[in-house]
C-alpha cells in the first residue's frame, strides 16, 4: 500500500507542485506509525525529488517526532505560506491589463482567480506546454472562470509576448542563485527582457531550498514516449529545468 501510494506521487504528471506537496502529507499521515519515520521520509525524497516542498516535508519528518503530526504542521504553515504568495503575487498583477503565464501554477491561477472575484479582468496569454499540456489545461480553467484567454504553441510564444505586459510563473524549487520550472521557462525569461517586460515569479516559502535540501533535488528525465518513439534515436524529456535569478524581475511570496 505504501510503496502504491508512493507510485502514484511519483507518477503524477499534471497537478502543480501545491496540489502534489498535499498529496504527499496525505500519505505522511495516513502511514505514519505504519511505516518506520526514515523510510517514509526516504520514500518521499525518492517518490519526487523535483518538488522542494515534498523535500522540505521529508527532512522535517527525518528530524524526529510523529510523521503525522510533523506533516499536519508542515500542512498548515503551507496554507499560511500560500496565501501570502497568492495575495502578494495578485497585489503584483493588479496594475496590468494582459499578462503571460507559462505551465501550470496552483499560485498564478489562485492570484488570477481573486483578481478576477475583485472585479478585475485580465487579458492571459499562454501556450501549450507540451508534453503535458499543462498550459492548456490552466487556459481551460481560466476561460471557465470568464478570463479573456489566448492559447498558442510553445514555439509561438515569442508570439504571444508581444501581446502581453508582464509575464508571471510559478516555481518548484528555489536556489540561492537560480530557480527551477517548466522546461521552457529560461527561453521565456530571456525573450521577456529581449521585449523589456517584468518576469515575476511567484512561489511560496516552501518551495525555497536550503544546501541540504539542494542535495536531494534532481530534475528526473521522463518517458521519451511522451514527445516521440524514434527507434535509433535519444529522445529527451525533462520537465523542468533551472532558470538564473538574475532574469527575474520580482520573486514574489517568498
Amino acid at each position: 500500500m505504501f510503496e502504491e501510494a508512493l507510485k502514484t506521487l511519483s507518477e503524477d504528471k499534471t497537478s502543480g507542485a501545491s496540489e502534489l506537496v498535499q498529496r504527499a502529507v496525505a500519505v505522511a499521515v495516513r502511514f505514519s506509525g505504519k511505516v518506520p519515520r526514515e523510510r517514509l521520509a526516504q520514500g518521499l525524497l525518492e517518490a519526487r525529488p523535483d518538488m522542494a516542498p515534498i523535500i522540505n516535508l521529508a527532512l522535517e519528518i527525518r528530524k524526529g517526532g510523529e510523521p503525522a503530526e510533523v506533516a499536519e504542521a508542515f500542512s498548515h504553515l503551507l496554507k499560511k505560506w500560500f496565501m501570502r504568495a497568492v495575495k502578494e503575487t495578485a497585489k503584483a498583477l493588479e496594475g496590468y491589463r494582459s499578462v503571460m503565464t507559462y505551465s501550470r501554477s496552483g499560485t498564478v491561477l489562485a492570484a488570477l482567480l481573486h483578481l478576477k472575484g475583485r472585479g478585475k479582468d485580465l487579458k492571459v496569454l499562454l501556450t501549450e506546454g507540451r508534453p503535458g499540456l499543462e498550459g492548456a489545461r490552466l487556459a481551460r480553467e481560466l476561460a471557465e472562470a470568464g478570463f479573456e484567454v489566448t492559447l498558442g504553441t510553445d514555439a509561438e510564444a515569442g508570439l504571444l509576448l508581444k501581446e502581453a505586459e508582464a509575464v508571471v510563473v510559478g516555481a518548484d524549487a528555489v536556489g540561492p542563485e537560480e530557480f527551477y520550472n517548466k522546461v521552457g521557462t529560461r527561453a521565456l525569461a530571456l525573450l521577456a527582457r529581449e521585449e523589456g517586460l517584468p518576469f515575476l515569479v511567484a512561489a511560496s516559502r516552501d518551495k525555497l531550498l536550503s544546501r541540504e535540501g539542494l542535495r536531494f533535488y534532481r530534475v528526473k528525465e521522463m518517458d521519451p514516449k511522451e514527445v516521440a518513439h524514434l527507434p535509433g534515436v535519444r529522445v529527451l524529456n525533462l520537465y523542468f529545468e533551472p532558470t538564473p535569478l538574475y532574469l527575474v524581475t520580482r520573486l514574489l511570496g517568498v
